[in-house]
């Protein structure tokens, strides 16, 4: 049947655009600036799922694709624990201490 030679189809849902989409440790594409993706050339089976944005955590994810079929995954990424509080940026620092 055609069905069988579908290839799976994966649709990403970030919270934000321009992240990095990596698919086994290959990066396969960017999201647009409303966050979305579709990848149409995957091959059936399991692969490793990485979604990389500056200041946020890597969201890193196994997941199984079945030829044929739509996955369909609205993400989450965590706050990067590197942000630093606006109250404890050198500027604010240098500011306070003119005074």
């Amino acid at each position: 049947a055609a069905s069988d030679h579908c290839p799976p189809v994966l649709s990403i849902s970030p919270p934000a655009g321009d992240a990095r989409v990596y698919v086994d440790d290959k990066q396969v594409g960017i999201t647009c600036s409303k966050g979305k993706m579709e990848l149409t050339d995957l091959s059936p089976g399991v692969h490793w799922l990485r979604i990389s944005h500056d200041g946020y955590r890597d969201y890193e994810e196994p997941l199984t694709l079945d030829a044929g079929e739509k996955t369909q995954l609205n993400v989450k990424l965590g706050s990067s624990a590197t942000t630093s509080a606006p109250e404890a940026s050198p500027a604010a620092a240098a500011k306070a201490t003119e005074q």
